[in-house]
């Protein structure tokens, strides 16, 4: 299976929040309230990774729901959704350990 370099690079060295956050604030800022615009305040229910809970603007995180570290598109709004910071916290943490798994296996394949 081939892979782009760029792209098993990012896996194995990078991280989605690394990545996120060298990105413009006011971008962040733009992109949040065009994510409530389209979902409301909600700590979004996708893919069952939100509580559910209506809360203000300022309680809610964007999260990559594919993470930037696991190939993920960091500029598009489909592939962002709002949570609060407990169900970030609790996906991220998920998340990473897939990613890390990920890595160890392409490390692996290539140094078979």
């Amino acid at each position: 299976m081939k892979h782009s370099y760029s792209k098993i690079q990012s896996v194995i060295i990078g991280t989605s929040n690394n990545t996120w956050n060298i990105i413009n604030p006011e971008f962040k800022e733009k992109c949040k309230q065009q994510l409530i615009v389209r979902d409301g305040n909600i700590c979004n229910m996708k893919y069952n990774n939100g509580c559910g809970k209506e809360l203000q603007d300022s309680f809610l995180q964007i999260d990559h729901i594919i993470p930037i570290s696991l190939g993920g598109n960091i500029m598009d709004l489909s592939n962002m959704q709002l949570l609060c910071n407990k169900c970030h916290k609790r996906k991220t943490i998920r998340k990473d350990n897939k990613a890390i798994e990920n890595r160890f296996k392409i490390k692996k394949s290539f140094l078979s």
